[in-house]
């Protein structure tokens, strides 16, 4: 059996010394098949973007960004919910190319598409 290289996205490396979060996606043996890098920042701002849904799940990431809760409190934070964040970030349609955020969003949704298809975990890390 061929193992595949790891693919990593770095959105973080020009922030150094900033907020970070990172996203994982781990295959069922828990090896890290791909990792998203992104500073805070970038993916606060994306997150803004996402339209707010009354009665949001407990476990949503956009329920955990709003209440600062889920993956700020450990260190290693499991998201079951990877087709929800991925439809929500494909609805975002008011985000503006100025905001320089294209590639946060594209990075963000091939890691949630490679674990829906490969049936794998996502992490986040908030460091």
């Amino acid at each position: 059996m061929k193992i595949k290289p790891m693919i990593n996205i770095d959105l973080y490396s020009d922030y150094v010394g900033e907020l970070e979060i990172i996203f994982l996606e781990k295959s069922t043996e828990n090896e890290i098949v791909f990792k998203v890098d992104l500073w805070y920042a970038d993916f606060a701002s994306l997150m803004g973007y996402i339209p707010i849904q009354p009665n949001m799940p407990q476990d949503s990431l956009t329920y955990n960004w709003q209440k600062v809760v889920g993956f700020y409190d450990v260190e290693e934070w499991e998201y079951k919910r990877v087709q929800e964040f991925h439809d929500q970030l494909l609805a975002i349609v008011d985000m503006p190319s100025a905001a320089g955020l294209d590639n946060v969003r594209n990075a963000l949704l091939q890691i949630c598409d490679s674990a829906l298809q490969n049936g794998n975990r996502l992490f986040i890390q908030y460091t």
